[in-house]
Parts: C-alpha cells; sequence; structure tokens
C-alpha cells in the first residue's frame, strides 16, 4: 500500500505493520457482520472523472469509453466543472474492491484524458477511482395486507400495531401509570413533547406542517406500501434508485436488455421505511394496551415531524455504508439540483471521495440544507468511562462529518449522550449486550476518539470565522422511538407494524430535517429570491436548529451531545433579519479569542477531502500527526486553455498523486508540491512519448488505423 509512504525528510510518518493489518481486516469484517454492512463491500470497480466544463452533457462516447454525467461541482472559476462515472467495454478496467489499484489507474490515464478530450473538448483535471454497487438488485417483495384504516380529517390514517417494544438496555422515558399504582406507562412518542425535541408544538403552529418544502431523503430505499408512509412521497422515479443504475446504463451501452431500477419506494427496505416516518410519517393511531409487560400509552395524530413536506427518496446502497461510491455523490446532487430540494437527510454514511466534497460543496451554494447521521459504533466501555480507544469507525461518519453538512448525534431520553450507557443498564438486561454496546458517534467535525493519537479540536478556521458551536453536531432523540414496519406473522405480511426501539443516529437526523423544514416553511417570506438559492438559506437554517439547542447550562459545546439539544419551538422564533445581524464581531480573527458558546453567522468555508476524511481514517489508520488545512498541499484543477496535452496530463497525474495519498491515509504538505509537479512532468513526458511511438509504429504498419 502507498497509504502511509512520505517523501524522505518532510513528514513524519508510519508504516502499519502486517499485525495491525490483519486486526484491521477482522475488525472491518466484524463491523461489516454487525452492521448488516457486508453486501456494500463487494463492490465493481468504475472510474470518476471530473471534466472542466461551463455546463453538464448528458452522456459521451469516445475511444472505446463511456461517460455518464453523475454530478455538477461548484460554479467557481478553481473548482468548477462536471463529474462523470466512465468505463470501457472494449477494455475494461479493474481497479481493485476495497483498496484501489493506482498503478493500473496511472497507466491508463493518457487513454482516458484522451477520450474525455474527444467526447467532451477538454482534459479532465482528476480521476478517482469508483466503487459503485454491483449486482445487488432490488426485488420488490410480496404485497403485505394493508392496516386497519383511522378517520383523519386529512384522508384515512392506520391504526399501528406494536412490532417490537423498547429496548431494556435504554431508557424509554417510562412515568408513573395513574391506573395501575406502582406501575409504569410509556408514551411512544414522548421524544416530541416539550421536554425533548418540541416537534409536537413546532407542527401546531402550522395548518400544514411543512407545507411548500421539498426534502431529499437519502437512504436504502423503502417500502412505501405501509399506509403510515409520508402521503407526499414522490413515487416512480426510477432515476433516483441510483444503485443498479450504472450497471442499467453500461448494459445499454452494450445494447444488452436492462430493466431500468425499481423506484426506490417499491425496494421493501426496512431503514428507509423508519427514518421516512419520523421525517413526515402520516396521521397514525395507537391502542392503549400491554405488550409484553409494557403499558403503552395511546395516541392519535402524526407520526412524522414535517407531514405535509414533499418528501423525494433517493436510494444510495443496499444497506446504510457506502465506501467511495459515486451513489452518494450522485443522491446529494440530483436531490439539490435536479429535484431541488430545500433539506437533504441522510441517515446514511462512509469513507468519502473528491465527488463526494463536491456534491456537498454545490449543494450548500444552491441553499440546500444538509443533515446526515455521525454513525454508530460498538464500545464495551460502561459509564463514568469514556468510551475512547481503538472503536468503530473512530471518528464521525461522512458526510456528517463535512463543515457545510450539519452532523446528528443522539441523546437518551433522560437526556445523557447516546455515545455511553451505564453498566448498570446492561446488568439488569444481560441479554440486551449489543443493544447495550451499540453508541451514536460523537465529536466535531474532522475529530477522531483513536486512543493512540490526541484528539485534534475543530477546525480553527471555521471556528474563528463561526464561532464555538458551529463546528458540532446537534443532538436528537434515540433511542426508542417508533420506527414504521412490516409485521411478518404466520397469516402472512401486514403493512400496519411499528417498532418502538427505533435507535442509532439515523432515528436522530430525521428530526432535526423535520425541525429545519418547519423552520424554512414559517421564514422563507423572509428571503429575497437570491437568498433562497444560495448559501444564505443553509446557513440560516444552521444557525437557527444550533442557536436555540438546550445546552443544559453549559456555555461551550458538549464532546458528546454536540452543540446542545434540538428544540424546534423555540428554533421557530428566531427569525431570519435577525440571524443576518448575528455577524462575527470586529476583534474576532484569530482562534485564540473566540468567544465560550459563540455562534455567527457567516458562509462555511469550502469542504475539502485529504487523509483524514479517507476510509483508514475511520480505523484511525493514518499519519499520526495533524497538518493543518493551511499547510496541506493542494489540487490544481483550473487548467489553462493554452495548455497543451502535456501539461494537461501533467496536472492529472499530479492531482492522482494526491488522490491516491489521501485515499491512502496520507496528508502531503505544501512544501512538496513541487516535488509531486515535478514527478508529474516526468510521467506524462514518458506517456507522450509512448503515444508518439505508438503512432510510428501504426504509421510501418499497412492497414492500421492512427
Amino acid at each position: 500500500m502507498n497509504a502511509c509512504r512520505s517523501l524522505r525528510g518532510t513528514q513524519l510518518t508510519w508504516q502499519v505493520p502486517r499485525m495491525l493489518w490483519s486486526i484491521c481486516c477482522a475488525a472491518c469484517v466484524a463491523f461489516a457482520g454487525c452492521a448488516g454492512i457486508g453486501q456494500s463491500l463487494r463492490v465493481n470497480s468504475t472510474v470518476l472523472v471530473k471534466v472542466p466544463i461551463d455546463a453538464p452533457i448528458p452522456a459521451g462516447t469516445a475511444g472505446g469509453w463511456e461517460f455518464r454525467h453523475m454530478l455538477e461541482a461548484p460554479r467557481d472559476l478553481e473548482r468548477r466543472g462536471e463529474w462523470y462515472v466512465a468505463w470501457s467495454n472494449n477494455k475494461p478496467l479493474h481497479v481493485g474492491g476495497l483498496f484501489p489499484f493506482w498503478p493500473k489507474l496511472f497507466s491508463r490515464a493518457p487513454e482516458i484524458a484522451s477520450a474525455t478530450y474527444q467526447a467532451f473538448g477538454a482534459y479532465p483535471v482528476l480521476i478517482e477511482p469508483n466503487r459503485t454497487f454491483g449486482r445487488i438488485a432490488s426485488k420488490q417483495p410480496p404485497e403485505p395486507k394493508p392496516g386497519q384504516p383511522v378517520p383523519c380529517q386529512y384522508g384515512n390514517g392506520v391504526k399501528l400495531v406494536i412490532n417490537t417494544v423498547p429496548a431494556a438496555a435504554w431508557p424509554d422515558n417510562r412515568g408513573p401509570d395513574p391506573s395501575n399504582p406502582g406501575g409504569f406507562v410509556i408514551d411512544p412518542m414522548w421524544y416530541l413533547d416539550d421536554k425533548h425535541s418540541q416537534l409536537a408544538a413546532a407542527r401546531d403552529h402550522f395548518e400544514r406542517p411543512g407545507e411548500g418544502i421539498i426534502i431529499g431523503h437519502v437512504d436504502n430505499g423503502l417500502d412505501a406500501r405501509h399506509p403510515a408512509a409520508p402521503f407526499r412521497l414522490q413515487r416512480g422515479d426510477s432515476y433516483a434508485n441510483a444503485v443498479g443504475l450504472l450497471d442499467y446504463a453500461q448494459k445499454r451501452s452494450r445494447h444488452e436488455p436492462a430493466p431500468r431500477p425499481l423506484p426506490p419506494e417499491q425496494t421493501g427496505a426496512t431503514h428507509g421505511l423508519g427514518t421516512a416516518g419520523i421525517l413526515a410519517g402520516s396521521w397514525t393511531s395507537i391502542d392503549d394496551q400491554t405488550v409484553h409487560g409494557r403499558h403503552i400509552k395511546a395516541y392519535d395524530g402524526w407520526l412524522g415531524g414535517a407531514p405535509f413536506a414533499t418528501v423525494v427518496p433517493i436510494r444510495v446502497a443496499p444497506w446504510v455504508f457506502s465506501i467511495g461510491t459515486a451513489e452518494l455523490a450522485y443522491a446529494i446532487d440530483y436531490a439539490s439540483r435536479v429535484r431541488h430540494a430545500d433539506v437533504i437527510t441522510m441517515s446514511h454514511g462512509g469513507a468519502p471521495t473528491e465527488a463526494w466534497v463536491d456534491a456537498v460543496n454545490a449543494a450548500y451554494e444552491r441553499g440546500t440544507a444538509l443533515f446526515a447521521a455521525e454513525g454508530d459504533f460498538f464500545s464495551a466501555m460502561p459509564d463514568p468511562l469514556p468510551p475512547n480507544g481503538i472503536i468503530i469507525p473512530a471518528s464521525p461518519m461522512y458526510p456528517a462529518a463535512f463543515r457545510r453538512v450539519l452532523g446528528v448525534t443522539g441523546v437518551t431520553a433522560d437526556y445523557h449522550s447516546y455515545g455511553r450507557n451505564t453498566l448498570g443498564r446492561f446488568l439488569k438486561s444481560p441479554t440486551a449486550l449489543l443493544q447495550w454496546m451499540s453508541r451514536g458517534s460523537y465529536g466535531a467535525d474532522g475529530t477522531s476518539t483513536v486512543v493512540f493519537r490526541p484528539s485534534k479540536k475543530p477546525d480553527e478556521s471555521q471556528t474563528w470565522r463561526q464561532g464555538q458551536l458551529r463546528p458540532y453536531p446537534i443532538a436528537a432523540y434515540s433511542p426508542n422511538i417508533p420506527w414504521l414496519s412490516i409485521r411478518h406473522t404466520s397469516q402472512g405480511q401486514f403493512a400496519d407494524g411499528v417498532d418502538l426501539d427505533g435507535s442509532g443516529t439515523s432515528a436522530a437526523t430525521p428530526q432535526v430535517a423535520a425541525a429545519a423544514a418547519l423552520w424554512l416553511e414559517k421564514h422563507r417570506e423572509e428571503f429575497t429570491p437570491q437568498e433562497w438559492h444560495h448559501w444564505q438559506k443553509a446557513e440560516a437554517v444552521y444557525y437557527a436548529l444550533l442557536k436555540s439547542a438546550d445546552r443544559r447550562g453549559r456555555l461551550e459545546p458538549d464532546k458528546y451531545l454536540g452543540a446542545g439539544l434540538l428544540r424546534a419551538r423555540d428554533a421557530l422564533g428566531l427569525n431570519y433579519s435577525s440571524i443576518k445581524r448575528a455577524k462575527r464581531p470586529p476583534g474576532y480573527f484569530t482562534p485564540q479569542n473566540v468567544p465560550k458558546g459563540s455562534l455567527w453567522f457567516e458562509k462555511t468555508g469550502n469542504d475539502y477531502f485529504d487523509g483524514a476524511r479517507s476510509f483508514l481514517s475511520l480505523f484511525g489508520l493514518q499519519t499520526l500527526h495533524h497538518v493543518a488545512i493551511t499547510d496541506r498541499a493542494d489540487l490544481k484543477q483550473r487548467p489553462n486553455k493554452t495548455e497543451n496535452q502535456v501539461v494537461a496530463l501533467q496536472r492529472l497525474y499530479y492531482n492522482m498523486m494526491l488522490l491516491r495519498k489521501w485515499h491512502g491515509g496520507s496528508i502531503p504538505r505544501k512544501e512538496e508540491e513541487s516535488i509531486y509537479w515535478r514527478r508529474a512532468g516526468q510521467k506524462a513526458g514518458a506517456a507522450e512519448l509512448h503515444v508518439l511511438a505508438q503512432r510510428s509504429r501504426n504509421k510501418d504498419r499497412p492497414g492500421v488505423s492512427q
């Protein structure tokens, strides 16, 4: 691996011993098995190509290569361009599975660059390996029987049948049972009340909560046959199922028969059904009943936080984890640029690529507010011992850990960190070991919990620009909240189930996205048309949610609870005109004098990708030191229109060298840029000589076209 090499004398790095790699691989297998994401690691390889053109061209074909448009990069001069997924039908490119085989990519870079120029009139500035989900076809499951309807002024709701009771290893907000002295009763919708998220009170401000707001629901699909699924769910869009879309395009390019992917809502996914219900679930009814010894209080009302929002489902993976796949970048672009989403909720995460970075930056600059789950990890450390050490993942997942995305962590019903748990809870319920060990990831953007490296502070450039709170996630309530499900009985399947043990930061994220939709609905008239479609909208939403968050009497953010606990109704009270006035005061130009608990309204700096944002970083396997963003080597993405093929190849090779280091967990410094540039020039010259020699040989061979 090139993961931990560095240029001599310029960087203190370390080599990963073979035994440590073995441990890492074993941990990967265990992690994949526990989280149900094993299939997301069996992937096919294609290549991602960024072309510096001004407008998207849907497709291109040249030199045996096929190009299909994937996403639009930010529009500024330094980063503008269009991303394409590319493949060769004549000579397929295989660059490995989990770890890309970079030498093969380098050897075929001139071929790819030449084909790109022929197809689009410009040489690529980036070529990045892409691992895309393959051979995983979504099949529509058998039709379940619908649930029993209940009357509602907006149309029929559904009577939910409790499938699973709350997990004993975590708080369930039980209270005294008036009808049974000494007993207790559980409110299934406890997280909506004024003591917790305030989503119920925030909804009551509107006759039709969420109306006029578009939410992109990025997940693994859902089963929309459940009658409590969002009733303004957009249906029938096969282009919104990114899993299988590339396979469909590849088969079509070879003139092979290929069915379109199923629309996301027809894939039967249970994870996406649960998160969609929390986000915008329809009117529901739960009877007062006793289930497995638990007295469950009756409920009649809305399930979701923003039930009148338009929900655009986009399927990005068979599971809840992605490692450098094009699907997630495509989904962010599709939701933001194509479907004009005001909010995107992502109970999904993994390891990013440069394409993810461009997708996030472009969406933010269009005004799309992005919310993502920090991820879940396993820890055997009971409270009060902090869950530090070699945990998986070792840092917040991406895209939640990006600066322009607001990460969401978890807080329990009794206001404690979801990242910690008491040993006493486990001893009361020893059969719930896995539930007790599963925790919500925590930490500010880019921070890590690895024991052998000091924890990094949040990005100082963001702190002094936007205040102490901005780099931190917001906490919403989990676990033991309602999670829509399909009941399986001896009589068949029934689309009326609900599990009361919904958990993970996956369950917390749609709560925050729903609160964001309500805030936008109330304050949209305060924005100018230009502001509504630019970063001001996204940043104003982040500010309102973070400023109103409950910090439990603290000024500063908490390591585990982030910037505070969601308070949706309190956020509605912050209007856009007051937020705009919350500028950084004069004099705060260095991180050292940023006040405690400060939050200022200012554009977040560009997000970026480097070794600290690689797959290896999730396991803590990267350089031991921290390279500040101001000191790391940068990509060169702005070509000169007059540059020739050799210079274009030099730029491409230089960028690929950096990407190879970053994907491998290393972070080259600015002082190494000239060395990489010189090496890239040598590779470009050798490639040009090879092309000239090949042309000369072809010229001497009759019948060979050039």
